[in-house]
């Protein structure tokens, strides 16, 4: 059972219950969300409409750059000390007007979404997170001696995990989120939204699909968490000996990480390593169970 408020900043707080049986729903105008795609287009609407604290900012800054520019030292303390206080509440009445409230009663959030949430604190417990962007095969054994023998070079980036409120809506709940290159994901109860740039696009929980696995990667730096399963050196023989012709030579760690695959339809695809090992196994039988 889910509470949502009223969106209108000029009414008084209207409370409407929903709850799992949709005939009993007794909705005003605006109508609360009721499902990830309206949640979709109420942010939309809301990224849509004009922003009057950019309005407020720009014109009072103009005002004092004209003040300035003609030397009118009394006009300009005159509209900076009516410039500033307008712009403060113009800024948080826009805030208001422009802000989606969405409130819960968290006593009866479903259990599916609090395992969600516990599922999230596998990855947050880990000191680094990356993305997988990609995994390119080395042909050649003069090209591996130059990746420490590595048979595959593997692109990473750094990915976070948090609980930041998703633009343009504030709630009585934190959200878990995830934050890669190829966007923004936020885990309603309702579903996932999916900010990247302009876009935003909503995904719903039964076209999740994830998995986990291991990763082996060559580390010079590995977290504190990792866990080291063997060292090359920068410059091996074959035999896995140091190369003698290199004068700087040094051991680099083994790491073994862990990962979860996140399958958002047939499109989307997120590999997220994780810096402890057993994080990915963790997260994916706990998210089983949401």
């Amino acid at each position: 059972m889910a509470w949502y408020s009223s969106d209108s900043p000029d009414s008084e707080p209207n409370h409407v219950q929903v709850n799992n049986y949709p005939d009993s729903i007794q909705a005003e105008t605006p109508p609360p969300p009721k499902n990830i795609e309206q949640i979709s287009e109420r942010i939309e609407e809301s990224a849509r409409l004009f922003n009057f604290k950019s309005l407020t900012f720009w014109s009072g800054a103009a005002l004092l750059v004209l003040a300035l520019s003609v030397k009118a030292g009394e006009a300009f303390l005159i509209i900076f000390a009516f410039w500033v206080p307008i712009h403060i509440i113009t800024r948080r009445w826009d805030k208001e007007r422009r802000f989606i409230k969405i409130s819960y009663d968290t006593g009866s959030l479903p259990e599916h979404y609090r395992s969600l949430i516990r599922s999230f604190g596998f990855l947050e417990e880990n000191h680094k997170l990356w993305t997988l962007d990609r995994s390119e095969s080395i042909f050649g054994f003069h090209e591996q001696k130059r990746h420490a023998g590595a048979s595959s070079l593997i692109d990473m980036s750094r990915c976070n995990v948090g609980k930041p409120p998703p633009p343009w809506i504030r709630s009585n709940i934190n959200f878990p989120s995830l934050h890669t290159k190829q966007g923004s994901f936020y885990f309603l109860p309702e579903g996932i939204l999916l900010f990247n740039g302009l876009k935003i696009e909503p995904l719903n929980y039964s076209d999740v699909k994830p998995s986990y696995s291991f990763e082996s990667v060559i580390d010079e730096n590995p977290p504190e968490d990792a866990t080291i399963t063997g060292k090359t050196w920068k410059h091996p023989n074959k035999d896995g000996s140091p190369d003698r012709r290199f004068s700087v030579n040094y051991q680099i760690p083994i790491c073994l990480y862990g990962k979860v695959i996140f399958k958002f339809g047939p499109d989307i695809k997120i590999e997220v390593v994780t810096s402890k090992k057993q994080s990915g196994k963790d997260f994916y039988e706990s998210y089983l169970k949401s």
